[in-house]
């Protein structure tokens, strides 16, 4: 398609440049007819008059030769090429260049041909004419020709790849088809990060997760974007989970760990703890992850599912005599609990659907991932949410450290890593196992630069 594209641009291209070339032949050679005709026409009517005055004695002999010589010469310069024309008729009288046809006789030649006699300067081979026609035809293989070397061929076949990609076949065949594209894809672009995250999909739809893994790793070790690379890495802990038998790997629980810290309603994520801890029979937990996969699309057909699945857990955990979750009272005895109240400075006006990430991180353990994580909008702030172990983005908790920060941070991007242009506000240290709930106030003002 795209080469039939740019067959059809070109031979548009082409026609602006020939169409007015063959209309200005043909205009040319119609005017330049109209104009010999009327000059034959004038000579005839002056050379009758010269004839009468011959007859009448107006003239004599040696008068008239003269004045049809100097009519015959104006005739020829007049339906000649121009200057060459005139010059051609001064060498037929002179003499001067050697032998040239007689004055008269080019004068008969001319009144016998008519106007077709007289068209010089007009064929293709003019220069006005011969340009465009030879830069026409070096066009198409000089295009190409620098498109093959500097233009982005290699890009448009590799999205045709990852569209493919997007959309897969059901067929093992096709599907090994595009894994054998994709991989000579990435040992000829190395470095291109899409190959790489596309022969991952490719290979975890063949089962193929160990080589799955390694893709997007490779993938990893290219992207910028940090949303990119939260799809690359949530993928990568989807592929470890299902290459080692439905099983948290070490790298893989580090890896969620970073992606629910930057984006703590990442689904893929999200889906697999919670089916990573059903299946080790940990259903406090698993609720807790359905809960905030129901929170981050409540209106979904996947919501309907979790809730089905926190039910039936809840129903255990109560045939168990276990703690049910929704008793948040008994929760709130046993578990450390930060209340923390976020308000815009006065004067900060911003859009009310912006993310609004209110996270607790160990103040002993700078730059780890949040222990605890709320998301609202600016929408509905002033607020006051409470911080607790329900409220855990990956493998520690609050009561998992003796201090913590607070943090308030307003995302454009809606991600929970500071960018150029948030606004982001923190506490100091606080200490989550207090006996009394701990209460803090943060005001977001300043932006981050």
């Amino acid at each position: 398609m795209f080469w039939i594209s740019t067959l059809l641009l070109l031979l548009t291209g082409i026609a602006f440049v020939l169409v007015p070339v063959f209309l200005m032949r043909n205009t040319a050679e119609s005017e330049n007819g109209q104009r010999v005709a009327a000059n034959i026409a004038l000579y005839r009517e002056r050379s009758r008059e010269l004839i009468d005055e011959l007859n009448s004695g107006a003239l004599d002999r040696a008068g008239y030769d003269s004045l049809l010589a100097e009519l015959q010469r104006s005739l020829l310069s007049d339906t000649g090429p121009g200057e060459a024309g005139g010059a051609n008729v001064s060498r037929g009288m002179s003499g001067s260049e050697g032998p040239a046809m007689p004055l008269s006789k080019q004068v008969r030649n001319l009144l016998t041909a008519g106007p077709s006699a007289a068209r010089p300067g007009t064929g293709l081979l003019q220069p006005v004419k011969l340009i465009p026609l030879i830069a026409v035809l070096l066009i198409p293989p000089v295009a190409y020709g620098l498109y093959e070397k500097w233009g982005y061929h290699d890009d448009i076949q590799l999205s045709g790849l990852f569209r493919q990609a997007l959309h897969p076949s059901n067929d093992p065949k096709e599907v090994s088809a595009l894994i054998m594209a994709l991989k000579s894809a990435v040992q000829e672009y190395p470095d291109n990060q899409w190959a790489w995250y596309f022969l991952g999909r490719s290979y975890s739809r063949l089962g193929m997760h160990k080589l799955a893994s390694d893709a997007y790793l490779s993938a990893l070790s290219y992207l910028d974007n940090e949303p990119d690379r939260v799809m690359a890495m949530s993928q990568y802990v989807l592929a470890e989970f299902q290459g080692a038998d439905r099983q948290l790997t070490e790298s893989a629980r580090n890896m969620a760990a970073r992606v629910l810290a930057i984006n703590p309603d990442e689904q893929t994520v999200l889906r697999v703890l919670a089916t990573e801890a059903r299946e080790r029979d940990d259903l406090a937990t698993a609720i807790e992850y359905w809960r905030r996969l129901v929170r981050a699309s409540p209106a979904s057909s996947a919501a309907r599912v979790y809730r089905s699945n926190i039910a039936a857990a809840e129903n255990m955990l109560r045939d168990r005599g276990e703690l049910p979750l929704d008793n948040r009272a008994a929760l709130s005895t046993s578990s450390p609990r930060v209340e923390v109240t976020i308000a815009l400075a006065p004067g900060l006006d911003l859009p009310p659907d912006l993310a609004v990430f209110v996270a607790a991180r160990n103040a002993e353990k700078e730059g780890m991932p949040p222990l605890a994580v709320v998301r609202l909008v600016t929408g509905q702030l002033p607020a006051t949410v409470v911080l607790d172990n329900s409220s855990a983005v990956g493998p520690f908790n609050l009561g998992s450290a003796e201090s913590v920060t607070v943090s308030a941070l307003v995302s454009r991007r809606g991600v929970a890593n500071p960018q150029t242009g948030d606004y982001r506000t923190m506490s100091g240290p606080l200490n989550p196992r207090s006996s009394d709930t701990e209460s803090v106030s943060l005001v977001i003002a300043e932006q981050v630069d």
